[in-house]
């Protein structure tokens, strides 16, 4: 399935009645950056630790891409 037809599912699920994610503001961001790169999950932390306020986010994963102009600054160990 195309990377965008996959973001165009996850934000359909989340606007389903009944369906409660920990910020709507966090997951947007992560599927608008999950339609052009990266990895889904990878990004939803990247969103979430951003929102907290992290001035930093660290991470193992050589491979992760900077998801987001703005936001923590990613440190890789």
């Amino acid at each position: 399935m195309p990377r965008d037809g996959i973001a165009t599912g996850f934000a359909a699920l989340c606007g389903q009645n009944g369906v409660t994610v920990a910020s709507e503001s966090a997951v947007a961001a992560a599927v608008s950056a999950y339609r052009s790169k990266g990895d889904f999950a990878d990004l939803l932390h990247f969103a979430l630790a951003t929102e907290l306020g992290a001035d930093s986010f660290v991470t193992f994963d050589r491979g992760l891409i900077r998801p987001m102009e703005d936001g923590a600054a990613l440190e890789t160990l």
